[in-house]
């Protein structure tokens, strides 16, 4: 059940009294997502554009899901990041698997237009919130993996300042990690976002893997406006880690596109 018996829950209710919150999502069809359940996303807001990936645990995310398995509510449990669908139109889904040690993954993606906010920046309403989801990897397990991941098998429509590119878009990606988890190089090249426009971002380093969910890697590359900055997150998924789900989001001047994609080993 939700907290509260399928009431607001909790992290939620002061929103829903203050004023500044449109809460009108209904919980009574809602469930709550399993522990290690993984979600990478991101959201244009006004001129704002951003990514984020976590995990379903007690001092992580509590993530409600509705009967078709999209989320509809989204916390952090410590009082950061909230989200709410709020009654927003699903414009795009999608949907995947693959298989890791014998176990089919199930990975779901979407897109809402609209939805609202809150987080250290404040209160805003989304124009749009992209998604992907998946059974997140054992943490015991996520410190002990390495390789490349390339293989793109899904990926969101990009979310852009001018608005939703295409359904499909040709991209090269990868991410490596090294033995004891940590991510050593993140690459995300679209090109055409929909609008004939380029991207490239790459990270080359090293970095926990619990930083790269948290906080994730700093990209650098080019875009439409010259060099591009951004960041790219992503959370292993599957029994033994063999896929990642990823977010990502860039800027190149004016210019700026935010996505997500599951790649496997």
């Amino acid at each position: 059940m939700l907290p509260r018996g399928g009431d607001i829950p909790p992290f939620f209710a002061r929103l829903a009294a203050d004023g500044g919150f449109d809460f009108n999502q209904s919980v009574a069809d809602l469930s709550p997502a399993p522990p290690l359940y993984a979600i990478a996303g991101g959201d244009r807001s006004g001129a704002f554009i951003g990514s984020g990936t976590g995990m379903v645990l007690p001092a992580g995310l509590f993530i409600a899901l509705d009967p078709a398995g999209n989320p509809a509510l989204i916390a952090d449990t410590g009082g950061g990041f909230r989200y709410a669908r709020s009654g927003a139109p699903l414009v795009y889904s999608g949907e995947t698997a693959f298989t890791d040690g014998g176990t089919s993954v199930d990975v779901k993606w979407g897109i809402y237009a609209g939805g609202v906010i809150i987080d250290h920046m404040g209160p805003r309403t989304s124009d749009f919130f992209h998604f992907m989801t998946a059974q997140g990897t054992p943490l015991a397990v996520m410190a002990t993996l390495n390789g490349t991941y390339s293989t793109m098998i899904g990926h969101t429509p990009l979310v852009t300042e001018m608005g939703l590119g295409n359904p499909t878009y040709n991209a090269l990606t990868h991410i490596t990690l090294t033995t004891g988890g940590n991510v050593t190089s993140y690459r995300v090249k679209i090109n055409d976002d929909g609008f004939s426009r380029i991207w490239d971002g790459q990270f080359s380093g090293s970095l926990p893997i619990g930083q790269f969910i948290n906080n994730g890697v700093p990209l650098a590359g080019t875009g439409p406006g010259g060099a591009a900055t951004g960041s790219g997150r992503g959370v292993p998924v599957g029994p033994t880690g063999q896929g990642i789900i990823s977010s990502f989001d860039m800027r190149s001047g004016i210019a700026g596109i935010t996505g997500a994609f599951v790649v496997k080993q």
